[in-house]
């Protein structure tokens, strides 16, 4: 039996019929949009035009700014990692430091020396006591 046969199929509305629209309005009118606003072209703006307003940027003199010694929030007992470096194994530093400047792989320079220095607890113990003495 098929459904055009079926006497319930004139009763029920097809609702994907009424839900088509004509093809005429799919269509479109023009391959461009309207454009609402006024059109200008960048390069003919004058030079009064590229002025900042007076008043626009503040200068203030120039001041020092310290870099910390530590992370914020760190310990008091922190050990900067290069700086430690610099004192126990001048010879790995100076690597680091031309890894860095170089842009080379100055992370792994940094890990293995902090691998190694896991083995040295008294490393720290010496840092932190050079470090006290110039401090203090």
């Amino acid at each position: 039996m098929q459904i055009s046969q079926n006497p319930w199929a004139a009763v029920v509305p097809n609702l994907y019929a009424s839900a088509r629209k004509p093809e005429a309005d799919l269509r479109l009118e023009s391959a461009q949009l309207p454009v609402t606003r006024e059109n200008h072209d960048l390069l003919e703006i004058s030079d009064a035009g590229r002025q900042l307003a007076e008043g626009a940027i503040e200068h203030r003199p120039a001041r020092r700014v310290e870099i910390p010694d530590k992370p914020q929030g760190a310990p008091n007992d922190y050990v900067n990692p290069a700086e430690w470096m610099k004192r126990v194994d001048p010879e790995r530093y100076g690597k680091f430091q031309e890894a860095l400047e170089n842009g080379g792989d100055w992370s792994r320079l940094l890990v293995q020396f902090v691998q190694q220095a896991q083995k040295h607890p008294e490393w720290v113990s010496t840092y932190l006591a050079e470090r006290n003495r110039q401090s203090g």
